[in-house]
């Protein structure tokens, strides 16, 4: 039996079984249980911004030492891993807080010494975030072309190794603009609450 004759027939099935997984894996991506992370962080930010509508309720009924707690448990900071339009729509969350412990400040004594710094915390957060995600994407658009195409017309290792090791770069500042951040936000809302005890002696 000549075996070479069934090489050809050999290599157009595993083209066309590479073709197959490409496509399935395209069409379900688009499936709900496929899109599990974006749901999740989805339901999570959902339920940080729970934590800030209830700072402003309480904000709106003057109950203000019951407000900054909220504040910052409302803060989301995991990082986002889905959609470029999921960290932002954190980033957007992220200011309103701000905005509503600005709020605050104009009718209660709270120390916003280091507020700009907690801003461009979450901004630079922002642009990592995004930043990761498109080079995660090309990692994975450079597989896909080399898993399609011949050895001849295939991304050369060194480009798929350079944006794997930028991603890894990238995880290492998101993970230390989260550790600045904690610690920012301890800073802030320990001033916060060291305000509203001596507000509270000196009422009594």
């Amino acid at each position: 039996m000549d075996f070479s004759a069934l090489i050809p027939g050999l290599l157009l099935g595993l083209t066309a079984l590479v073709i197959i997984i490409y496509c399935l894996g395209l069409l379900l991506r688009n499936l709900p249980i496929f899109r599990f992370r974006g749901t999740w962080e989805e339901r999570a930010l959902l339920k940080h911004k729970k934590f800030l509508a209830k700072a402003r309720a309480f904000m709106e009924q003057g109950q203000y030492q019951q407000c900054y707690p909220l504040l910052q448990q409302a803060f989301y900071l995991r990082q986002i891993k889905s959609s470029e339009s999921m960290v932002q729509r954190v980033l957007e969350h992220h200011l309103a807080i701000l905005s509503a412990v600005l709020t605050l400040s104009e009718r209660y004594p709270v120390p916003l010494s280091n507020l700009p710094m907690i801003e461009e915390l979450v901004q630079i957060r922002a642009a990592l975030c995004k930043s990761y995600l498109d080079a995660a994407l090309t990692v994975k658009k450079l597989a896909i072309k080399n898993a399609e195409s011949g050895r001849k017309s295939a991304s050369p290792k060194w480009a798929i190794h350079a944006f794997s090791q930028k991603t890894e770069e990238l995880i290492e500042k998101i993970n230390t603009n989260q550790k600045s951040l904690e610690s920012e936000l301890i800073k802030l809302f320990s001033g916060i609450k060291h305000s509203a005890n001596l507000s509270e002696v000196t009422y009594h």
